[in-house]
């Protein structure tokens, strides 16, 4: 399963010596799942990370940033697929599905 990780989940990530749960549950996670670092969250951390100048925080952003896929910000990825003008949320259409459904409409 894909998780795009939280600004929250990723700032006690990079703290340096809080949060060992969160490291701890973070491990399980990288093990059993396919854990996803947003653009958008290493943007909002990395921004307040270099105004209280914490270097280790950033060293270990970039060190994730390393480790696992990056989610870049294109329309593609934040918006979800649409048929016929209605989102596929809305008609319970998957994004796999879409791609191999040619609607009629």
């Amino acid at each position: 399963m894909k998780l795009i990780l939280d600004t929250a989940i990723v700032g006690r990530l990079c703290h340096r010596r809080k949060h060992r749960d969160v490291r701890a549950w973070f491990l399980r996670v990288v093990r059993e799942h396919d854990p996803l670092l947003s653009e958008v969250v290493d943007y909002e951390l990395r921004r307040e990370l270099v105004r209280i100048g914490a270097v280790y925080g950033l060293a270990r952003l970039d060190e994730l940033a390393r480790e696992i896929r990056y989610l870049p910000v294109t329309t593609d990825t934040w918006q979800p697929p649409r048929v016929c003008g209605h989102s596929c949320v809305e008609l319970g259409v998957h994004r796999q599905q879409v791609r191999r459904w040619t609607p009629t409409c």
